[in-house]
């Protein structure tokens, strides 16, 4: 049976799942463990988990619960920030997360994030810290648009 998922915002996440049989609405909010109702991106990833970015953090939700990332000054190999503004896959099924403050890549093997931020005098790095939208286009470029270009 294949499946169609369609997704709303609103006041939480809205999951429509459409087959050849059935029609369902399932409501996540709150109370189901999504931390918040403010979504700025819904990705799922090959693996088939859907990875929620909000105003409060990065979120993979297996179908049945959420998983919390969130960024904790203090600790390393963490998301940079919890602001999360994009998230995509490459081409070798790596998931990056886009936040106001730096490129994130996780690591799914330590369950853990390298980040990349602007590193002043280097030419090869972020044009910006603020990560504003990623893309990987036909030929497996990926791209990554900053506040800087």
């Amino acid at each position: 049976m294949q499946k169609f998922f369609l997704l709303l915002f609103g006041l939480g996440l809205n999951l429509i799942v459409l087959s050849q049989e059935t029609i369902s609405l399932e409501k996540i909010n709150e109370k189901d463990g999504l931390p918040s109702d403010i979504i700025n991106c819904v990705f799922k990833d090959s693996k088939g988990f859907l990875w929620v970015g909000s105003v409060n953090g990065l979120f993979r939700y297996d179908g049945n619960e959420f998983i919390s990332y969130a960024h904790i000054p203090s600790h390393k190999n963490i998301i940079s920030n919890n602001q999360i503004t994009s998230i995509t896959e490459d081409s070798d099924s790596n998931l990056w997360v886009g936040t106001t403050y730096g490129l994130n890549r996780y690591i799914p093997e330590k369950d853990e994030f390298n980040y990349y931020l602007k590193e002043p005098g280097n030419k090869n790095s972020l044009s910006h810290s603020k990560i504003s939208c990623m893309m990987l286009d036909s030929r497996n470029n990926f791209w990554v648009g900053t506040r800087g270009g």
